[in-house]
């Protein structure tokens, strides 16, 4: 009890020692020596207790260091110092004069688009059981399926793209798919059908859904003469 008596009061007196310090209070000869007599006896006790308190004042009344800003040049001029020149085992990089991007030899996607979710936080969700159904086909026609693929929601994740290329067009369907491209505009369908629904399922059956366009760009200024290309479809789920 006696410890933490005399160490309340040394933390007292040193609060109000540091305020002397300040001028706030202890004005004129009579305060001044009652106030340093305080302070004297509360060091005295709490030495006997065993608290550090020249450490804990030094702590107190230590003031912070300086700030110091440099400025524009003297950044750049420690900037410039940090850095190092090459050598062979860390050369500088750089890149060939004649750098040209490889062509993609590979197969060209007939139509591709991206799916998202118009509402990602509602309740509505796919679940990882559904299956993601995907069709194309004509204006004209739209409830003809000329190309398609299905893709297990367990395997994405929204935003997801997609890409269907010539082995996704059904079979009896190239002549009528070949006769599609000409034409510009390629409709897409996007549906999550259940788990036990027959695929492709209906509307009706679907949670969600979605349709958009991929036309076909031409004569876009800035590309050579003859150069074409399809634009991507937006499926917004909902």
């Amino acid at each position: 009890m006696r410890n933490f008596l005399t160490t309340t009061a040394a933390v007292l007196i040193l609060i109000f020692h540091r305020i002397s310090l300040a001028g706030a209070w202890c004005h004129g000869d009579i305060f001044m020596r009652k106030c340093k007599a305080a302070a004297a006896t509360a060091i005295i006790l709490a030495s006997q207790s065993g608290v550090p308190v020249q450490a804990a004042e030094e702590k107190i009344l230590q003031p912070p260091p300086p700030v110091t800003t440099l400025s524009s040049q003297e950044i750049q001029q420690k900037l410039g110092a940090s850095l190092q020149l090459p050598t062979e085992d860390t050369p500088q990089i750089r890149l060939p004069q004649n750098f040209q991007p490889s062509p993609d030899d590979g197969p060209q996607p007939i139509v591709q688009g991206l799916v998202y979710l118009v509402r990602p936080n509602s309740e509505i969700r796919p679940y990882s059981t559904d299956t993601l159904v995907l069709t194309a086909g004509s204006l004209t026609a739209p409830d003809e399926v000329l190309a398609g693929a299905k893709i297990p929601v367990s395997r994405l994740r929204f935003p997801t793209s997609f890409r269907m290329y010539k082995e996704n067009i059904l079979s009896g369907k190239t002549s009528q798919w070949s006769d599609l491209e000409e034409s510009g505009e390629i409709l897409v369908k996007a549906k999550i059908c259940p788990e036990g629904v027959p695929l492709p399922c209906s509307d009706d059956e679907s949670t969600l859904k979605a349709q958009g366009v991929s036309k076909m760009v031409r004569n876009l200024p800035g590309l050579t003469d003859g150069t074409n290309f399809r634009a991507a479809a937006s499926l917004p789920l909902q």
